[in-house]
């Protein structure tokens, strides 16, 4: 039996690496949401695709989910640390791993999503921390989907058995 673990976003980090400076998590959740309030998705974009079957042959057909033991999918969000009043670009990728019952890497894919938003109406530049929240709440929610069908295109490409990735919930901080 196939398991799947998904981890993430198990990095989130601004394009330059800048120190964030803590914000009261209340604040920044009130900011957070006047944000998205003012904010409109006006761009999905891929800009990696990847994958690689390291083992087997395609004409053998998928990888049977009996010869899987494990898949394994690690996420990242990156997002410009420019503060505009005018918009923000984030980037979400992910990488799952299919193992062999002896713990054997077989096939690695990997997917990289860049949403582009725009801010109306917005007197000043946000936070950083709340554009950190932003990328990582607002941009891997809505970049979940297309990474999802990335993931699975290329996995049917290779001819391995798809990993679902697992529903993205929304947390508040």
């Amino acid at each position: 039996m196939s398991k799947h673990k998904a981890k993430g976003p198990a990095e989130t980090k601004a394009r330059e690496e800048v120190a964030v400076p803590a914000m009261d998590p209340a604040e920044r959740q009130r900011r957070l949401a006047a944000l998205a309030g003012v904010s409109q998705l006006t761009d999905v974009d891929t800009v990696e695709m990847r994958g690689e079957r390291l083992y087997g042959d395609r004409a053998e057909g998928p990888l049977s989910v009996p010869d899987v033991t494990d898949t394994n999918t690690n996420f990242t969000v990156h997002y410009s640390n420019i503060q505009s009043t005018t918009g923000a670009s984030v980037l979400v990728g992910a990488v799952t791993q299919w193992k062999t019952p002896d713990g054997t890497v077989y096939a690695v894919v990997s997917a990289k999503i860049r949403l582009a938003y725009t801010f109306r109406d917005l007197a000043e530049p946000p936070a950083l921390q709340v554009l950190e929240a932003f990328a990582n709440e607002l941009g891997t929610h809505h970049a979940w989907p297309f990474l999802r069908e990335r993931m699975r295109t290329i996995a049917g490409d290779l001819g391995v058995a798809p990993a679902v990735l697992p529903l993205r919930m929304m947390t508040k901080p």
